[in-house]
């Protein structure tokens, strides 16, 4: 059985609340300055928002009762809402799920049933941490050898159920989901990755979104304010941010770092000088990321990161020279619950008078004279089951019903200014990989000619100039997506003269040429690789199934073992490790892998195919034909 090893990408989706910060008071007899709309503050350092209660107190007060200050805590009695309250269990798509406490800890089980209805490959851990405020959802977190990973059931309030997290009901990836930085990015504080470990967060973690996504880091205003200087009240700060004072745009794009993120329409294309955790208010979005969206707008769906994207597509943002924006309705430091009845239409009434409303007046009372709910259409976004979102684009009529599946595919940038100042291979290499991102999206009807036209422009950001690591790489991934081998290859190479130590250049390589037949330049690619990063699992499993091809199989059980140990959770690595076990006749040890794997996936065709084959030669023929059951089922789905 010949194993291939494919790296999870780590998703994170779950609603935060919309966003931005405008300190307004200080407690304690201070009466802070305005703040500078200063363009940066990256000279000062995160320090957290606990640092900031002392002088602002009543905002502190607010702002932690809000989406985005409830958005990541520690799992506790404390901080439930009756989600485990009669250990709840569903089953969706042939799989059981049960939530429950147990001496104060939260525990949650996925299961297949064998033929008499017990439990079949039963895998349990326990929830130490929860993303969301109970706004809209909650995503449970789970954690192994320091890592964070996603588990597969969220909960909804609104219908007060317990369903497959987004994403999951598409490609269950069961317990397995890594949490990468750039999903802590928007979904709590700030979260720096450990230097040269993937998806490790320097610990304690932050519980929620703090002051600083918003304002900058709050090193320097702090220490300004504990200082003995006498610099006089009234006068601008420029230790810190304060978005109200900010021209529109780097307003708006305080808010546009989260809430720009339509997974319907929109693609943010990382700079290659900067990572997202880089960007601070007062930047351009552009300045971190090179936006895009499709060119013709879905009238129906939308996605639950799409605030920002639906808005600026609205006429009374497009006709208001940007001074529409996020605070002229949300107040992010009060929670949404605070606000009064009729808060959202006393905004459009700054510039709407009532009488301008063309509806029968029977029918406005009857709505309760509510703009929004008229021109503000809420509805069930198209990547998040059981839960209502406001689509923020502002229509005259929203009267639209059913779905409108995407006709057009071509793209654009969103902000075409910022774009046009980008060199003519930049402008090519930010186009193609949108389009390669965004060819995820589409039909698969339309992905090959999204894929080519993405080869072609890497090509030519090449030609003209704009030869970097990654537009080497990136190109060399679309040729081989286009199954053009050799010259994937080059660009492989190619990368190397920049890089290296490039791991995925020199992983891509090495298949190359084991599965050209050349097994000793594979292995000098994997060599390579663990030199400079000698945990790099899939590269030790790579020089495994090398030796085990060979027949070596002792010697491949020993690098499987060892990729294993990096890596746990891995489905991949235990069926080798029991593979490699069952050739050398230890069929009992290779049973244990076989059902620890079916444990870690238990939708996977070729773990049930392999429990079936080990069982049997073990005279397990109960588990054999259970195994064989299973297969069926996961056929005929």
């Amino acid at each position: 059985m010949r194993v291939e090893v494919h790296p999870a990408t780590a998703v994170l989706v779950l609603s935060t609340a919309l966003a931005l910060f405008a300190l307004t008071g200080c407690e304690g007899g201070q009466d802070p300055a305005k703040t500078l709309p200063a363009a940066t503050t990256a000279v000062s350092a995160y320090i957290g928002r606990e640092a900031c209660r002392d002088c602002h107190l009543s905002t502190y007060n607010s702002f932690v009762r809000t989406g985005m200050g409830r958005s990541f805590s520690p799992l506790g009695p404390d901080n439930t809402f009756g989600e485990f309250s009669n250990a709840p269990e569903f089953t969706e798509q042939g799989l059981t799920y049960r939530m429950f406490e147990r001496d104060q800890k939260f525990f949650m089980q996925e299961y297949a049933k064998d033929s008499a209805g017990r439990p079949l490959a039963l895998e349990e851990h326990e929830l130490i941490w929860v993303v969301g405020s109970n706004n809209h959802g909650r995503t449970y977190l789970i954690e192994r050898d320091g890592k964070l990973f996603q588990a597969p059931v969220c909960w909804y309030p609104q219908e007060t159920t317990w369903a497959l997290c987004p994403g999951f009901e598409r490609m269950n990836e069961h317990f397995t989901r890594e949490i990468s930085q750039s999903c802590m990015f928007c979904h709590n504080g700030v979260m720096p990755a450990v230097a040269g470990r993937r998806n490790i967060f320097e610990q304690p973690y932050p519980h929620g979104i703090g002051c600083e996504r918003c304002h900058g880091p709050g090193e320097k205003h702090v220490e300004r304010w504990n200082s003995d200087e006498d610099f006089g009240h009234g006068s601008q700060d420029p230790t810190i941010v304060n978005p109200s004072l900010l021209p529109a745009a780097e307003r708006q794009q305080v808010c546009f770092q989260c809430h720009l993120g339509d997974a319907n329409q929109t693609e943010r294309i990382i700079r290659h000088d900067r990572e997202p955790e880089s960007f601070r208010p007062g930047e351009l979005i552009t300045s971190v990321f090179v936006p895009f969206r499709f060119v013709d707008p879905t009238e129906y769906d939308f996605g639950l990161s799409s605030q920002a994207d639906r808005m600026i597509l609205s006429a009374c943002y497009t006709q208001s020279d940007g001074q529409l924006g996020c605070l002229t309705c949300h107040d992010p430091h009060v929670p949404v619950a605070d606000h009064p009845a009729g808060f959202y239409s006393l905004a459009c009434q700054t510039c709407h008078e009532v009488e301008d409303c063309g509806e029968a007046h029977n029918a406005r009372e009857a709505a309760g004279n509510d703009c929004v709910s008229c021109h503000m259409r809420r509805a069930e976004p198209d990547d998040q089951r059981f839960s209502e979102f406001t689509d923020h684009w502002i229509r005259r009529d929203i009267a639209i019903d059913a779905p409108d599946p995407r006709e057009g595919f071509d793209i654009e940038p969103i902000f075409p200014q910022q774009y046009a100042a980008l060199t003519t291979g930049q402008q090519a290499y930010y186009r193609a990989r949108a389009l390669t991102q965004m060819s995820d999206s589409v039909p698969a009807r339309e992905r090959p000619a999204m894929i080519a036209q993405a080869t072609r422009l890497y090509g030519e950001a090449i030609e003209e100039g704009y030869d970097t690591t990654d537009s080497r790489y990136q190109y060399g991934k679309s040729l081989l997506t286009e199954r053009r081998f050799e010259e994937s290859t080059e660009q492989f190479e190619a990368v190397l003269g920049h890089d290296p130590d490039h791991r995925d250049a020199l992983f891509a390589l090495g298949q190359y040429h084991e599965a050209n037949g050349d097994r000793a330049q594979a292995i000098a690619m994997f060599d390579r690789i663990l030199a400079s990063a000698p945990d790099t699992a899939m590269a030790i499993a790579e020089r495994g199934r090398i030796l085990f091809d060979r027949g070596e199989h002792e010697q491949a059980l020993a690098l499987y073992r060892e990729a294993l140990n990096y890596e746990p959770w891995n489905v991949t690595f235990h069926i080798n490790v029991g593979m490699s076990l069952a050739a050398t006749g230890r069929m009992e040890e290779a049973a244990v892998l076989a059902r620890s794997a079916a444990q870690l996936d238990p939708d996977a065709v070729n773990v049930w195919q392999f429990n079936a084959n080990v069982l049997r030669e073990t005279g397990d023929e109960r588990g054999a034909a259970e195994a064989r059951l299973r297969l069926e089922e996961l056929q005929r789905r």
